[in-house]
């Protein structure tokens, strides 16, 4: 049974905190298959809660020619991110892949930045191809960012668009 009525933007950040009380969560969460509304809501409040407007206003600054894939290609020749993105992973059995993390082998790294490592990695439970978001040991540590990372999650999760990626889950391993 979903809610019939929309949530108020309070009660949506205490969905995206993960403080309403389970009855309600779940019913808000079928509500958003429905109600564009709310989904948009969702959106703006979970952005809404990270310093994107400073953020956008730097790149704004930086002139065009520093925003191209060379000067990225360079970024990530000279900084060690892969490096560093390939320690976080275990060991596998399987030659043609990188490392394992939990159920997933890992067989690229698709990109990084301040707060992440993105990998290509194959779902070994669903056996299909999925991109891994893992949060930096760095921020993984600190209780809040991975707070934010499970409410940004959750808020992606609930939007249904064709030119969004689907979120399918989001779960720690070991203390990553």
């Amino acid at each position: 049974m979903s809610l019939q009525a929309c949530l108020k933007p309070e009660a949506i950040l205490e969905w995206l905190d993960d403080s309403l009380p389970p009855e309600i969560e779940s019913q808000f969460t079928e509500h958003l298959e429905f109600c564009s509304d709310c989904r948009n809501k969702v959106e703006r409040l979970a952005v809404n809660d990270q310093p994107l407007g400073d953020f956008e206003r730097q790149l704004q600054r930086l002139p065009r020619s520093s925003l191209t894939v060379d000067a990225q290609a360079d970024y990530w020749n000279t900084s060690g991110y892969v490096d560093k993105a390939l320690q976080l992973l275990g060991p596998t059995d399987d030659p043609a892949m990188l490392g394992r993390l939990g159920r997933f082998e890992v067989s690229g790294v698709i990109g990084s930045g301040a707060t992440s490592f993105v990998y290509k990695a194959l779902d070994t439970s669903l056996n299909r191809t999925v991109a891994l978001k893992l949060l930096t040991p760095a921020l993984s540590n600190l209780a809040a960012s991975r707070k934010r990372f499970q409410r940004e999650g959750r808020a992606i999760a609930s939007v249904r668009d064709p030119h969004v990626v689907d979120v399918d889950g989001v779960e720690s391993h070991q203390d990553l």
